[in-house]
């Protein structure tokens, strides 16, 4: 909503999820999904028969069902779960070299595809274990196509968080890889035709927009030494750029997050 009315959402764990459409998805106090119900007053509806979400699409939540061997993770099966109850499967995974992350699962600005981020759950490499993004279509039959690593196997390069850009689509990604000295680096791509194409070195995250805009932030991943966790945090360098074809503008700002709002006169 713009309208500036708040609303307190009851029993919420804090974790939100994202948006199934106009509804807001989160976790409720038993770690369960569930739904905002504005009416008659605020109150959560969990999702039904629904697992751990992973990310969400227009009508529902996209989770996964685990099967194990021997106590290991054996296949995956990534469902579309409605938020009125029901589900169809979106893809199966059975090999346990290649499964869901967990990571990132992203949603088209149209509601009608969707990534899914690949690994190898067994793998220590860098800063995670994600080759690539899967790009399923959520109409029915759910067609796939992997779209690949970017660079060669021993270059290391792990896959951040993806966009979806302009109105056919286009997937851009920020890439990120641990060096022999310990240092991290980073850069944002773009799928092409051929391949993986590089966009910019040192970017730490990029969001597009349906309209062709990119907004990335240039930055590094750095260890801080003021705080308990050894995990690198993104540490922005130079103002955020606005990208939309060969056109580039400098924002004036930093930033971790973006986010796209609805203009109103």
């Amino acid at each position: 909503m713009t309208s500036g009315a708040t609303t307190v959402v009851p029993k919420a764990d804090g974790d939100f999820i994202g948006f199934a459409g106009d509804t807001l998805v989160v976790l409720d106090r038993n770690a369960k999904p569930a739904a905002v119900d504005l009416s008659p007053s605020p109150h959560l509806v969990e999702v039904p028969h629904a697992n751990y979400p992973e990310g969400v699409y227009p009508q529902g939540i996209v989770d996964r069902v685990t099967t194990e061997k021997r106590g290991v993770l054996a296949a995956s099966t990534m469902r579309l779960s409605a938020l009125s109850g029901g589900h169809s499967v979106l893809h199966v995974y059975p090999k346990p070299t290649v499964q869901p992350t967990g990571a990132e699962v992203v949603t088209s600005p149209n509601g009608d595809y969707v990534l899914i981020q690949v690994g190898n759950p067994r793998a220590d490499a860098g800063l995670g274990s994600s080759v690539g993004y899967d790009e399923f279509s959520l109409s029915d039959p759910h067609a796939g196509r992997p779209l690949g690593r970017y660079g060669t196997a021993s270059e290391g390069w792990q896959m951040g968080r993806a966009t979806f850009v302009g109105p056919r689509r286009q997937v851009w990604t920020t890439v990120e890889r641990t060096r022999s000295n310990g240092t991290t680096q980073s850069a944002l791509i773009a799928r092409e035709a051929g391949g993986w194409r590089r966009v910019a070195a040192n970017v730490i995250v990029a969001l597009g927009h349906a309209d062709g805009y990119v907004v990335y932030q240039p930055g590094t991943w750095k260890t801080l030494p003021d705080t308990a966790s050894d995990v690198p945090t993104a540490v922005p360098t130079t103002s955020a750029v606005l990208a939309n074809g060969g056109a580039m503008y400098s924002l004036g700002l930093t930033g971790t997050e973006f986010a796209w709002v609805v203009g109103g006169a």
